[in-house]
């Protein structure tokens, strides 16, 4: 480890000047580099005034930015500051003029100073041991360090304008190789190129595609021209990660796609006491290469580096692999690996968050019971907000819980906005909005959040079969038949085009066509919604026989197979048997069947539109009418 050059002790508190760390007593401190920066430079001139000026050239060389950005590292510094002076008085401010640095500062040299942590190494100090606390700030800080990596500037130079200086304003992290030689890493690549796309999408001025397309091109063999043009983005991150031991080696590379010109490359090798300090050299050299307008707390967010005990980090990373398995098995088994997490770091707020969504997951497909996940994902999300009241994506899973269970639609349509505002860049939250907006009859807003969704997401086949719903639920059948048939130019095997067809076929009284259309989505893999709409279909033809077939397979499934209430409802409703089509409405509501969310338009339920019961439901579900 390289030996700092200074250190400078006041208080209970300790800075090495060369790292860039401060300690209270033995405990690391978790503080923006651009606050620690400040630090660096008002203790370095203690006792004497430093004019505001010469602060922000000393903490942004080279780089134009407001006054603000310095008021908000000095507040950093002195919440920091205030348990052991009244007000954080170890800052003075001279209103108009600087900062004076005005606490007793002792000057040490390595050798007279650099002992003390040493010690920790073995683990005696309360909490993390020193080791530790450098191997979980080193993870943490990968994604800080990438970030910066591609040159997030806080503003453009005075009198040059953001076309003449090339920013690159859209941006795609491809998916980092996994270069440690074991399969059984492949975990650690996935992760931190999520994590790595997770951070940059809460910045509101880049255009940050999302994991799920992303993910389509791992071990791709298109060229970095082909892939930006089908994402439409400005420019590529690449790289990779090979680990041997605690010694990890981070390759990461910036691309503007117009030209397919390397704009900045470099390569990151360490232990565990060394990255972090490499990272944040390294980003701080190319903060310059990509201009994105930052605000003082979006810098703030992306540059804080929270400790993160590395053994939970890890379990966290393996359960994102597996809850991006999308099957039964790998759900439940990535809900044990971010309750690991959590045992390992019960403050880590990533590990909550991710732990609700497998939670929301299991309950939306049935795998387990709703009324026994709901509660732990609604407790999990709370808990990651909590911990970190600015995530976006906790304040989508709990809009999406209030949604589909709770049905309570203000205080989703709040979460949802509020989800959008802090992460703008989560084609999840526009998706799930979209969807509530469509239940609510609000199909241009609808329209609009799918094709926000598109724009960070434009792979996601679920979410372009979103965009189709909003044409089906408003009427306009042949846009819906374009859009899927779209969708089955991108992969002909996607089941859900096939039935969106068939849907709008049936609408449209085309009804050998339907039929054709659910055949192929039940050869699909369509199952019991695939039943559903045969058997609705042969209903509304008046081949009633056929329908009661299909129907008893929905009622008595072999295989426990799931069949909704709402689906069977929607068969009865076609055959004319009102009273049971009703009863098998509430019990729809009663098990929070998601379909409950489209029956204010859905059509096949119109016959049922003039009972007092299903107006009551509707009420109930808190649905227009």
């Amino acid at each position: 480890m390289t030996r700092p050059e200074k250190i400078y002790e006041f208080g209970p508190y300790r800075l090495d000047a060369a790292q860039h760390l401060l300690f209270r007593h033995d405990q690391l401190i978790s503080l923006p580099p651009k606050a620690t920066q400040t630090l660096v430079v008002l203790i370095e001139n203690h006792g004497r005034l430093v004019e505001k000026d010469d602060l922000i050239k000393r903490v942004w060389p080279d780089t134009f930015v407001e006054e603000s950005n310095l008021t908000l590292q000095i507040s950093a510094l002195r919440k920091v500051f205030q348990q052991e002076s009244a007000n954080g008085s170890y800052i003075e401010t001279h209103p108009r003029r600087g900062y004076r640095f005005v606490a007793e500062v002792v000057e040490r040299e390595p050798a007279d100073a650099y002992e003390a942590p040493r010690e920790l190494i073995g683990g005696h100090a309360p909490g993390l041991s020193y080791r530790k606390i450098w191997l979980g700030a080193s993870i943490a800080a990968l994604c800080m360090a990438a970030a910066l990596v591609i040159g997030l500037r806080l503003r453009t130079e005075p009198g040059k304008s953001a076309a003449a200086m090339g920013d690159i304003r859209s941006l795609a992290v491809l998916p980092l190789q996994n270069f440690t030689g074991d399969p059984a890493q492949e975990f650690l690549a996935d992760g931190l190129t999520e994590e790595l796309v997770t951070h940059l999408a809460q910045l509101h001025s880049l255009r940050v595609i999302s994991r799920t397309s992303i993910m389509r091109y791992k071990d791709t063999k298109k060229s970095v021209p082909e892939i930006a043009r089908e994402l439409n983005v400005d420019g590529i991150v690449e790289g990779s990660v090979s680990r041997s031991g605690e010694r990890v080696r981070i390759h990461v590379q910036l691309i503007r796609a117009s030209e397919d010109a390397h704009i900045w490359a470099q390569t990151y090798e360490g232990d565990s006491g060394d990255v972090l300090g490499l990272q944040r050299a390294a980003a701080q050299a190319v903060v310059q290469e990509v201009r994105a307008r930052l605000t003082p707390q979006e810098e703030q967010r992306l540059s804080t580096v929270r400790l993160i005990n590395p053994a939970a980090h890890e379990a966290y990373l393996k359960g994102r692999y597996e809850f991006n398995q999308r099957t039964p098995a790998s759900t439940k088994k990535s809900v044990s690996y971010f309750n690991e997490a959590i045992e390992k770091d019960s403050h880590y707020a990533d590990a909550y968050l991710a732990l609700g969504e497998a939670y929301a997951l299991l309950a939306a497909n049935t795998i387990a019971a709703p009324e026994d996940c709901v509660p732990k994902a609604k407790a999990a999300a709370n808990r990651a907000l909590e911990l970190d009241p600015g995530m976006g994506e906790a304040y989508a899973a709990l809009a999406h819980l209030a949604f589909f269970y709770d049905r309570d639609l203000p205080a989703a349509e709040s979460g949802f906005r509020r989800a959008i505002e802090l992460s703008p860049n989560d084609a999840i939250a526009h998706h799930w909005y979209g969807i509530l907006l469509i239940g609510e009859k609000r199909f241009d807003e609808a329209e609009h959040e799918f094709n926000s969704a598109l724009e960070t997401d434009p792979l996601s086949l679920v979410t372009a079969a979103g965009l189709a719903n909003v044409y089906f639920y408003s009427g306009r059948y042949d846009q819906t038949i374009v859009q899927a048939r779209k969708i089955l130019e991108m992969n002909p095997n996607f089941a859900m085009a096939e039935d969106l067809i068939g849907m709008a076929d049936e609408q449209e009284g085309k009804y050998d066509d339907a039929e054709s259309e659910f055949r192929k989505y039940f050869d699909l893999g369509g199952g019991g919604d695939a039943r559903m709409h045969l058997a609705h279909l042969y209903a509304v033809m008046g081949k009633q026989s056929e329908a009661r077939k299909w129907l008893r397979e929905m009622e008595h499934p072999a295989n426990r197979e799931f069949a909704s209430p709402y689906d069977i409802a929607s068969v009865y409703a076609a055959l004319g048997e009102k009273t049971t089509a009703l009863d098998w409405m509430d019990r729809a509501y009663k098990v929070h069947a998601a379909m409950i969310a489209f029956a204010g338009v859905d059509p096949l339920l119109n016959p049922l539109r003039s009972e007092p019961r299903f107006e009551a439901l509707l009420h109930r579900a808190g649905l227009r009418y």
